[in-house]
């Protein structure tokens, strides 16, 4: 048994260790998953909240610049006695391509993009010269300047145009390094994921097949468990029952002898009873654990089994002054073994008896209905009644009412145990000072044909 007991600590153990193994994979998973998807987060932003904007904004800066070099050669070619009344457009198309350039400077700068943009500001304030000074000479009149001037802005603007164009090529650039980082991240978590369902896979059909062997040697130590209980049950039993048969003949010679001795003969009678129950009580409560619990065959017959458990407790009764009482008629069958109901009923109507207390109307009664399918045996007392605190928890093991009277707390539990394993049910129904009815339901059995 040790030896089979540590191989199954260790078969749990690897279950165990392989559950924690599928946790760990899934919370590592998980933690990478937040992991990329917050770098995914910030990837998406540099392409969509910087590297596009600063492409368009720089894109529209060099649209506004075409149309001042447009705007400029077309006020010198346009130079001549009504020039200098002609309304100066140079100044909206400048505010055009400041707001552009504004918008971009704007949004955040990737790595190495300041100096860039450093040229960019140089760039434009040669050409913010030269156009000025292109202008000045149209309107002055002085068409030689004019066009002196206009070739030096033409050569500013080729340059403005050529670091604008740097700007907008490595902008794009980044957008595209991102994305590529954006794919790649993607793709390894795709990857990431399939060898996570694999692993999570691999380890679930481990801990299945860990769990089946830990199932199967669980199994087959409480079979071994089982059969070692059985056969310590059985000599229990036949060390129980040897003695009886002993004492079973001497009351059968007693009998003989006191033949004539009426009052002798109807005690031995009795003692024969109460033996023949006691034979009955251990067999089938023998057979009813070696079934693990499960229904005993029967049936029992409730009229029958309630006169013997009265008959043999008859003499306690009187010892403590208590009535026992049968109310009405009990003909009835349950789907139990005899010694089953013997044991529900004797526990009932024993702690009855015990647990009577000193109330000054000391009355145990016994009565059986009928409750659909199920017959009911219940037993009512006069005592003290159960104190509130342990209604609820009544019947289950080791709980007594006091510990003034002497027992372990396993008669309930037994008569719950009882009814529940043949599909019955039990209850209880106490009023301090006013007494309790306690009761067990078992199946009706079927009718003999």
């Amino acid at each position: 048994m040790n030896h089979r007991a540590g191989g199954l600590s260790r078969f749990a153990f690897l279950q165990l260790a392989l559950m924690a193994a599928v946790v760990t994979a899934f919370i590592v998973d998980s933690i990478l998953d937040m992991r990329s998807n917050a770098l995914l987060a910030g990837d998406v932003d540099d392409i969509a909240g910087n590297a596009m904007p600063s492409v368009q904004y720089l894109t529209e800066a060099r649209g506004a610049l075409r149309r001042m070099d447009e705007y400029l050669a077309k006020r010198v070619a346009d130079s001549g006695p009504e020039a200098t009344r002609v309304p100066d457009g140079l100044s909206g198309l400048r505010q055009d391509f400041d707001s552009s350039l504004a918008r971009y400077r704007n949004l955040p700068y990737f790595e190495g993009e300041r100096a860039l943009y450093a040229e960019v500001g140089e760039a434009k304030v040669a050409f913010d010269e030269v156009a000025d000074r292109t202008i000045d000479a149209v309107v002055a009149g002085d068409m030689d300047a004019a066009q002196s001037a206009l070739r030096l802005a033409v050569t500013a603007s080729n340059r403005l145009d050529l670091a604008l164009e740097r700007d907008v090529t490595f902008n794009a650039a980044q957008g595209e390094r991102v994305a590529q980082r954006v794919t790649s991240a993607w793709q390894t978590r795709a990857v990431r994921g399939v060898l996570v369902d694999v692993v999570v896979g691999l380890l679930a059909m481990s801990a299945t097949v860990f769990s089946a062997i830990v199932w199967r040697r669980a199994v087959a130590a409480m079979q071994q468990r089982s059969a070692e209980l059985d056969s310590f049950a059985g000599r229990v039993a036949h060390d129980v029952l040897s003695p009886l048969q002993a004492v079973s003949m001497g009351l059968g010679l007693s009998r003989l002898r006191l033949a004539d001795d009426a009052a002798a003969v109807s005690i031995v009678d009795r003692s024969a009873r109460a033996l023949e129950r006691v034979r009955n009580l251990v067999t089938s409560l023998l057979a009813f654990a070696r079934a693990g619990g499960s229904p005993t065959e029967g049936p029992a017959d409730v009229s029958e089994t309630i006169r013997g458990v009265v008959d043999g407790l008859e003499g306690e009764a009187a010892a403590s002054k208590v009535e026992l009482r049968v109310e009405g008629p009990s003909e009835r069958r349950v789907a139990c073994a005899p010694g089953v109901l013997t044991s529900a009923v004797q526990n009932l109507v024993g702690n009855a008896i015990k647990y009577m207390d000193d109330v000054p109307a000391r009355r145990v009664s016994i009565r059986v209905r009928d409750i659909g399918a199920f017959v009911r045996v219940e037993v009512h007392d006069t005592g003290p009644g159960v104190p509130e605190a342990i209604r609820a928890k009544v019947f289950e093991p080791f709980v007594r009412g006091t510990d003034a009277v002497a027992g372990a707390g396993l008669g309930l539990a037994t008569v719950k145990r009882l009814a529940e394993a043949h599909g019955g049910h039990v209850g209880c129904e106490s009023t301090s000072g006013q007494g309790s009815t306690f009761w067990f339901e078992l199946p009706r059995a079927p009718r003999s044909e």
